[in-house]
């Protein structure tokens, strides 16, 4: 471990660097330490892999586009690169910062993180690769899932970043907008009954992620097929039936119960 005039000295460099690189680079070092990041050390160590993965990404979104054969090597290179800073922070996360965190909060991030980056490379692969990526994806998202509603309110700013990158995760990569919509509407509807119990700076804090969540809910309902949500709604009537069924001691009471739903959902409004 260095000493604490070495790792000041990292994040200075950090702060003062020219290029997002060279942020990386010094934050590495604190990170190689072995000690818990502070709140400020965490964010630049993620704002320089971010930033660097995101002018790829956009770079990548726009190659896409144009179907020269200049255009095709150079997405192919932009790939290369865009893989290989995921892969970088992928391993210091692993390797630096999930086995040295002692606080649970930035354990849940280091999580969503791995989420993050694992769903940035799927984002570029294809076939068998896609889904092996998505695969660590899921799990990494899974992971902090579980460990933020374990430890934290359900308005806890850290629980509802995670609940918002699951979702883009289903929707961009899973590519079922219904399934990212009920992963977020369910966290809005867990988080609104204890926003109202915050003192006003936690209020303030989870007010924005919370907006995001709302604003989410309402862009992708629009992709949402009126008739998946009808077939939605149907499998989970079905679902209760079943159990219903299973639990009934008198198949007269099955029999009045069939024709209730017969009536209810086949049978024309106008002869009710």
């Amino acid at each position: 471990m260095g000493s604490p005039g070495h790792r000041e000295n990292l994040v200075l460099l950090a702060k003062q660097a020219e290029s997002f690189r060279e942020m990386v680079d010094a934050m590495k070092g604190v990170a190689l330490l072995h000690v818990d990041l502070t709140v400020e050390e965490r964010g630049l160590l993620y704002c320089g892999y971010k930033r660097m993965v995101d002018f790829r990404r956009d770079w990548w979104r726009f190659l896409r586009r144009n179907q020269g054969e200049e255009a095709k090597k150079l997405l192919a290179e932009v790939e290369l690169e865009l893989s290989n800073i995921c892969v970088e922070f992928l391993r210091v996360i692993d390797d630096h910062l999930i086995p040295y965190s002692s606080f649970t909060e930035s354990t849940i991030l280091y999580y969503r993180l791995k989420g993050d980056f694992y769903r940035y490379i799927a984002e570029i692969k294809g076939g068998n690769v896609r889904d092996e990526i998505a695969n660590h994806s899921l799990t990494a998202y899974m992971t902090a899932t579980a460990m933020a509603e374990a430890a934290l309110s359900p308005a806890h700013p850290i629980l509802l970043a995670v609940a918002m990158n699951f979702a883009v995760f289903y929707h961009d990569i899973v590519k079922s907008p219904l399934r990212a919509r009920n992963l977020v509407q369910q966290a809005v509807n867990e988080a609104l009954p204890e926003l109202y119990t915050l003192d006003e700076e936690s209020y303030r804090v989870s007010l924005s992620p919370l907006q995001l969540l709302r604003r989410s809910i309402d862009l992708w309902d629009h992709e949402i097929p009126a008739i998946i949500e009808f077939v939605d709604g149907v499998g989970d009537l079905l679902n209760v039936l079943g159990q219903a069924v299973s639990k009934l001691a008198s198949s007269a009471y099955l029999t009045h119960m069939v024709k209730n739903v017969i009536v209810l959902f086949f049978w024309p409004p106008s002869l009710w």
